[in-house]
């Protein structure tokens, strides 16, 4: 199944990295079920200057 997604990220957005893998916790996995992906991301931390006023 998880090579199917990565095949499937590749196709839609090919310069997503997908250079690592990572299990999921006991209580993600028993509510999500077998089969289940999700995709995890991180962004560059804003510093002083950038910070939205929002």
């Amino acid at each position: 199944m998880f090579e199917k997604f990565k095949s499937f990220i590749k196709y839609v957005k090919p310069e997503f990295p997908l250079d690592r893998t990572a299990s999921i916790g006991l209580t993600v996995g028993t509510h999500a079920g077998p089969g289940c992906v999700g995709i995890v991301y991180f962004t560059k931390e804003k510093n002083n200057n950038e910070r939205d006023n929002t």
